[in-house]
């Protein structure tokens, strides 16, 4: 158990993408942890009050499958201050209510946070992803993670603890991503349909076995998925590497 909160990362290490970086948020980007979306009008919240939401659900959690549940939960995200950037560590510390995103547009110009005070659930269809404003680094989604458990529970595992504990769902969604990035590259992306069909290929494609694995499923007897494979620090490999051969064949 950690005795405090990680101290906060910098900008550049708490995001992956930003708006108002140079590339932007890739439509085709899949739905992570963290995500924050404009525009969202979140139940429990004045009508007219649609702003920032981020995305609470763990990415396993807020699926059906390859698609997002008809309803998903989220953190309303406010203004701490539109005229600096706030990313001092020792500002943040004791800030065990919130998740500080610091310079969330990319701008360099404002300090935002998710309020964990502030959750309510929203329906997916809302989520336009022209509308996302960023997306979390993997070390940012951990930060998250500290301070939501910390939040609910008053308990701070160590980010260490988190990485391993999540460490295969991380590399599968960044196999996912490098699967939507070819995809895009190659032309295969045409519009919000051609999204929701290869994350259905990527989702049928982890879900199937790998036949040569010598490794046995826990739950059946039959050869374990890829996805299994993932959480066995010596299958994984192969994996990522199958991914990418997969990867090249249908997009190079």
């Amino acid at each position: 158990m950690a005795d405090v909160l990680e101290f906060l990362i910098p900008p550049p290490e708490l995001y992956d993408y930003r708006r108002d970086e140079e590339d932007g948020v890739p439509f085709w980007l899949p739905y992570a942890q963290g995500d924050v979306f404009e525009n969202i009008t979140m139940p429990g919240f004045p009508d007219d009050d649609a702003g920032l939401a981020m995305l609470f659900m763990h990415p396993c959690t807020m699926r059906e499958g390859a698609v997002l549940r008809e309803f998903v939960t989220a953190i309303k995200v406010d203004v701490f201050s539109s005229k600096k950037v706030v990313s001092a560590p020792e500002k943040w510390a004791n800030r065990n209510k919130l998740m500080p995103l610091p310079d969330l547009f990319g701008g360099g110009h404002s300090t935002h946070i998710a309020d964990f005070m502030k959750i309510s659930t929203i329906p997916s269809a809302s989520l336009n992803r022209s509308s996302r404003v960023c997306q979390l680094s993997i070390e940012g989604r951990l930060q998250m993670q500290q301070r939501l458990i910390f939040h609910l529970s008053r308990y701070a595992p160590s980010v260490d603890v988190l990485r391993t504990a999540t460490a295969a769902l991380d590399l599968e969604m960044q196999a996912q991503t490098d699967w939507m990035e070819a995809a895009s590259l190659a032309g295969a992306l045409r519009g919000a349909s051609s999204v929701i069909e290869q994350e259905a290929n990527f989702d049928a494609f982890m879900g199937a076995s790998i036949m040569e694995s010598r490794a046995l499923s826990e739950t059946a007897n039959r050869p374990p998925s890829r996805r299994e494979l993932l959480r066995s620090p010596h299958d994984a490999p192969s994996v990522v590497r199958d991914v990418q051969r997969q990867i090249q064949q249908l997009f190079s």
